[in-house]
């Protein structure tokens, strides 16, 4: 029984090896360490029986070493500091067989690590030959060969006659709806493979498919049929399975000292999904060309993105954030590093912020600006990102509209106040946009979008309907009730009034003036 100790603290390991060893614990070999780098290589080569682990000495590599545990079926037994909701969740994605909070009963824990002892000794030895070889893989991906001859020995207890050295690395799209477990699938992708017999490990957050030349057609290049065969299985699990996958395979170097490349090159490869979207399968870069790119946008275009934001112009908007993206050269071999795309699209977020800064109600926005950052910082493909960050303009621009329509009308009807008051003196569309504190030509635009005709317009039908007062109810002349409503000349009066009306001035009194 091979036990790993786990543990940051000294006196804690000390501890925890005195009561295995005075307890009568079978153990044929027991070692320990205190950080969790090392614990990692322990337990790719080492591969214990039984992990014993402090969760909190597991700052980088949780999911990695979780992964793995369930992967080479390793029983643990987790130790933490804190008792919280994540502490449970973690020990429970770990399938941990107990966990502990510190200070914990030695007794009960005792119990628990003999019963775990027992279990795992109830494994058949078709099983436990499987969990002492599994690693062999892992060395292959991880560059740890150092004798051929012994991985050979190791890969023909799994039904190879050759290493397999061709590598796939294969990832869920984060477009799949909710989170997918990866070990759940490890049957599902043998089965649907099964004729081609991959070797298929989790590492990290995808899953790596280790394929043996001898069981590809013998008649096509092993890349050519490789991808056929993937692009074949990735149509088919998004139909059926409603699943989509990418997948990315290395140069086939047929050397086992080089899948570690292989595997390294297949990752690379799959850095393309940020351009060309999910549910695809790319093949090896030949001769990768990082195309230079500015990370930040020139005051030019921040001029111009800034002004097509505060006229809530959103054909602008869509043009220039699209422009974005078509101005890039994008190949299978040639494209910009996407760190420096990322750093461009917050950069572009900035001046959002300042926009929503601008006015300050936009604020309100806080949680999604933040999620839209995230989203930047971590989205899978450029073209969702873009199209998320020109949603947000739009949600923005519908607020501002909705506001400004708002405090419009508070505005208009000040200007109409102001009309009302003033309309007998040669006032002009300057006056009331100073009045109202506004540029004429925004004021002018506000005012006929508010009520349905132009400044002009409303002035000169407020002066005739006065005008019509003064007809109806007094002797004054023409031209004095002209002058009287702010009319300087009688004769441009009477046009107005007949273009209004359809009456002349006089005639009008003459059928409206009881008196005349």
């Amino acid at each position: 029984m091979k036990i790993l100790i786990a543990e940051r603290d000294e006196l804690e390991r000390k501890g925890i090896r005195w009561v295995l060893l005075s307890n009568q614990i079978l153990i044929t070999q027991l070692k320990e360490t205190d950080n969790e780098e090392e614990c990692l290589d322990i337990l790719f080569d080492w591969k214990p029986d039984i992990l014993i682990v402090e969760l909190e000495m597991l700052t980088h590599s949780r999911k990695q070493l979780t992964n793995l545990l369930r992967e080479l079926e390793i029983k643990t037994i987790v130790h933490t500091h804190h008792k919280t909701f994540e502490a449970a969740e973690q020990s429970l994605n770990m399938k941990a067989e107990a966990l502990f909070i510190k200070p914990y009963d030695t007794n009960e824990w005792l119990h628990t690590m003999k019963n775990t002892v027992i279990n795992s000794h109830k494994k058949t030895s078709e099983d436990k030959e499987n969990f002492i070889h599994h690693g062999w893989a892992y060395d292959l991906l991880f560059g740890r060969v150092f004798n051929d001859s012994l991985i050979l020995d190791q890969v023909r207890t799994w039904g190879y006659q050759q290493i397999p050295t061709l590598v796939v690395a294969l990832s869920l799209d984060k477009s799949n709806q909710g989170e997918v477990d990866l070990t759940k699938l490890v049957h599902f992708i043998n089965s649907e493979f099964q004729s081609y017999r991959p070797f298929v490990l989790i590492v990290e957050d995808h899953l790596v498919l280790l394929f043996s030349g001898e069981y590809l057609a013998s008649d096509q290049e092993p890349i050519h049929s490789l991808r056929r065969i993937l692009v074949y299985f990735c149509q088919k699990a998004k139909s059926e399975r409603g699943l989509s996958f990418s997948a990315s395979i290395g140069k086939w170097y047929n050397n086992p000292k080089m899948v570690h490349q292989s595997y390294w090159e297949a990752k690379r490869a799959l850095l393309r999904r940020f351009y060309f979207g999910g549910n695809h399968v790319f093949p090896p870069i030949e001769n990768l060309v990082l195309t230079e790119i500015d990370p930040f946008l020139s005051p030019e275009e921040s001029d111009e993105f800034m002004k097509h934001l505060r006229n809530i112009d959103r054909e602008m908007l869509k043009n220039w954030l699209n422009d974005q993206v078509n101005n890039y050269s994008i190949t299978e071999e040639s494209f910009p590093d996407s760190e420096n795309v990322r750093i461009r699209l917050t950069n572009i977020l900035s001046h959002i912020r300042r926009f929503m800064l601008e006015k300050v109600y936009l604020l309100e926005e806080e949680h999604l600006y933040k999620k839209l950052f995230n989203n930047i910082l971590s989205g899978e493909v450029l073209f969702d990102i873009i199209h998320n960050i020109l949603s947000f303009c739009y949600r923005l621009c519908d607020q501002v509209e909705k506001e400004e329509t708002s405090y419009n009308s508070i505005l208009i009807k000040k200007a109409i106040q102001y009309i009302n008051e003033n309309y007998a003196t040669s006032i002009t569309l300057e006056d009331i946009s100073a009045f109202v504190n506004r540029n004429s030509q925004y004021f002018s635009s506000m005012f006929r979008k508010q009520m349905g005709c132009t400044f002009t317009d409303y002035l000169q039908r407020k002066r005739i309907k006065e005008a019509q007062v003064l007809l109806m109810g007094t002797t004054m002349t023409v031209s004095e009730i002209a002058e009287q409503v702010g009319f300087t000349d009688p004769g441009y009066f009477s046009r107005v009034f007949k273009k209004v009306i359809g009456y002349s001035p006089s005639f009008w009194r003459t059928h409206n003036n009881p008196t005349i």
